[in-house]
């Protein structure tokens, strides 16, 4: 599942970046495109049953999204990525080829600790925390 949410306050039809949504059945026809309009959510599936594209955008497009994969969706996909990947001997280089893969599985968080800079509120805690996970 994916979970998108639009944050384009001042969008225009012409800034392009929308989300064309297709058949699943006939990839040709599409069913629906989606302006990336401020504060508009949208939730799909991202597999087989909604396939989609990203349209080319004419100015800076921000968004934020999420995929959500259940367990045995992702066993499956790690199964998967172990089947297609052949094995290399221990003294071969990476490939440096460019793959497509499904959306990214997060790698565990890390908690970190910030100083507070300067013009906090003086009432907040003296530390902030947050996750940071990096995505392959």
């Amino acid at each position: 599942l994916t979970a998108l949410i639009y944050l384009n306050e001042e969008w225009q039809e012409g800034d392009g970046g929308e989300l064309a949504i297709f058949r699943p059945d006939d990839q040709n026809v599409e069913r629906r495109v989606v302006q990336p309009l401020g504060n508009r959510v949208l939730l799909f599936w991202s597999d087989w049953r909604t396939p989609h594209e990203v349209r080319p955008s004419n100015k800076l497009r921000y968004s934020v999204t999420v995929w959500l994969l259940d367990n045995t969706q992702k066993v499956a996909l790690d199964a998967d990525d172990k089947a297609e990947q052949p094995k290399a001997p221990p003294s071969a280089e990476p490939s440096q080829e460019a793959t497509v893969s499904s959306p990214p599985v997060p790698a565990p968080a890390k908690e970190e600790t910030v100083a507070p800079s300067a013009g906090c509120d003086p009432h907040a805690s003296s530390e902030v925390r947050y996750e940071w996970r990096s995505v392959p």
